[in-house]
């Protein structure tokens, strides 16, 4: 009896393998992964300048299964984002915080590489929800739960840890020249380290409505000439700094037309002083002037089909990363011309992640004339109930 059973497990492993490598060999029956389509905004017939690229939800859209091991075992378990928050780039790698999962997971998708922050001893994240990372590849991690700012060299090894329970409560964290911003929501201000020793340098704001203070500071970020901008969320606004801290701009305030904000979160700033800011209250982001003034809307809410929706947006990267432009020029729109990348995370519906395109359409070509090829190629946005009256995209005049 046993050598019965035994000649019939031979016989059935020796099918599946052969019935495996005819699927390696051919293209067989295995159904593919539904690909979304890709999205402009402002929507046709407007020439597009935001063009929506890619969803990354889970290591299946970074790894790729053999067909072998998908028929034998059904393929990899994914593993997925629990709750994304900030976002940051550097030498063509993607860092996400996932205050959820604790950990900062990391994204290669030029190698096809879906891994985590190696954080151990006195290295281990608690509830990472911001990061930043220097010119160097120094990361620094805001980890709300250890009130800490953990840093990590250019190998993802840990160096040190700033602060402690009684300095603050870090959520956001920028950096640029010799300085370290630091979000402070416990006490309603931003510290300034020095990004080598953790030593505080300045206090800029305190609790309060005036220009300069603020009420629960959540994200921060500077420009090229080392201008620091803050999202002022429970004030409803973005409030703008020099170098020397000295305020120079406040806009925005609680309200549901262009311009306005609900839940603003993270904020990023491109090299022509535009500056972007996440609503997850609204479920967009919105794209402001140098002056502060409504200059366009992406994102919008919808389902796991619509390409280029988001479902509470909180993080948000604006990078001009050469390695990832070139990998993204296998897949934007043929008369696109990308200028820079946009990565926005999403924390529910499921997590994610949603990279754009910021560019312009090739001048005299269809697209341009919103014409020709389709810019919805798949998906139908779904309106959300109650959703207000901020629209998910406009045609309000876009950055130059």
């Amino acid at each position: 009896m046993k050598s019965r059973i035994g000649a019939m497990d031979t016989v059935y492993i020796l099918c599946t393998i052969v019935i495996g490598l005819s699927l390696l060999g051919g293209g067989g029956c295995m159904p593919k992964r539904a690909e979304l389509g890709t999205r402009f905004f402002p929507p046709p017939p407007n020439p597009p300048k935001i063009q929506f690229l890619k969803r990354v939800s889970s290591s299946k859209d970074v790894e790729k299964d053999s067909k072998f091991e998908a028929f034998v075992v059904g393929g990899v378990k994914a593993n997925r984002f629990g709750k994304p928050y900030g976002v940051a780039v550097h030498d063509g790698v993607i860092y996400i915080c996932d205050a959820q999962l604790g950990t900062v997971i990391v994204v290669d998708l030029i190698n096809k590489k879906f891994d985590w922050l190696h954080d151990q001893g006195q290295g281990k994240l608690s509830r990472p929800i911001n990061m930043t990372i220097d010119k160097d590849g120094t990361k620094f991690v805001a980890d709300y739960d250890r009130q800490q700012v953990l840093v990590y060299d250019s190998n993802n090894e840990f160096v040190r840890a700033f602060g402690n329970k009684k300095q603050f409560k870090p959520i956001g964290v920028a950096v640029y020249g010799d300085k370290l911003y630091v979000a402070d929501t416990q006490d309603h201000e931003v510290e300034v380290l020095d990004k080598k020793t953790g030593e505080r340098l300045d206090i800029l704001g305190e609790p309060g409505l005036d220009e300069g203070q603020f009420y629960h500071p959540t994200n921060v970020s500077v420009d090229h000439e080392g201008n620091l901008y803050v999202t002022d969320t429970i004030n409803f606004r973005i409030q703008k700094f020099d170098s020397d801290g000295n305020f120079l701009l406040g806009f925005g305030e609680a309200g549901d037309v262009a311009g306005n904000f609900s839940r603003p979160k993270g904020n990023a700033v491109d090299r022509n002083d535009f500056i972007y800011v996440v609503d997850s209250g609204f479920e967009n982001v919105q794209v402001f002037t140098p002056e502060g003034e409504i200059a366009l809307f992406f994102g919008g809410w919808g389902d796991a089909l619509v390409p280029g929706a988001l479902w509470l947006p909180a993080g948000i990267c604006i990078t001009y990363d050469e390695k990832l432009l070139n990998y993204f020029e296998q897949i934007h729109h043929k008369d696109f011309l990308i200028d820079y990348l946009i990565l926005v995370t999403s924390q529910y519906g499921p997590p994610y992640i949603n990279i754009y395109a910021f560019g312009k359409a090739r001048e005299g070509s269809p697209l341009e004339k919103g014409e020709g090829e389709k810019a919805y190629l798949e998906g139908k946005e779904k309106k959300k109930p109650e959703a207000g009256s901020v629209p998910q995209a406009t045609d309000i005049e876009s950055p130059k």
